[in-house]
């Protein structure tokens, strides 16, 4: 598996990569763990993100395994989990940022996501009142221009694509 030096996971990015995996395998649509997957070509997998939504939501994982795309689908990833917690009107998105190496935080930081001061735990957030200006910030303040690039959801036989039985 290639390195990802921006990638969120524990502290096994191969398990954590493989959990949300099996989560998406899985899913049945009422779960509160939701996973997103990057797909190139309509046949390989370019990135994952799994995160949950009890309470705030949470990204546990989010991992690139194409280095030319990396950018793109990191943010693309990201901008369907934000739009997901501005859809559903809720209080902040977290990053758990205790295992991030610094140039991952600083990465998400510019992205707008902050150090919650009120929070004992270590992560990353951004909060509802401002997730429509960071959306927005990431489709515009790219190299590429995301509202021209289409993005569609699709439904595809993870099975198949991971090559399982």
């Amino acid at each position: 598996m290639p390195e990802d030096k921006l990638a969120i996971s524990g502290s096994d990015q191969k398990a954590s990569v493989k959990e949300a995996l099996k989560k998406a395998l899985k899913y049945d649509g009422d779960s509160d763990n939701k996973v997103l997957i990057a797909i190139e070509d309509n046949k390989n997998i370019a990135g994952i993100a799994d995160y949950s939504d009890y309470g705030d939501i949470c990204l546990n994982t989010l991992y690139m395994f194409k280095n030319g795309i990396q950018n793109m689908g990191r943010k693309s990833l990201l901008l369907q989990m934000l739009k997901h917690v501005k859809s559903r009107g809720d209080v902040s998105a977290d990053i758990k940022a205790e295992r991030l190496n610094n140039e991952a935080k600083k990465y998400y930081s510019n992205l707008g996501f902050i150090k919650d001061k009120l929070s004992s735990i270590v992560e990353l957030t951004i909060f509802s009142d401002d997730i429509a200006n960071k959306i927005n910030k990431i489709e515009t303040g790219s190299s590429f221009n995301m509202k021209k690039t289409r993005f569609t959801q699709k439904e595809f036989d993870l099975a198949e694509i991971m090559k399982l039985d």
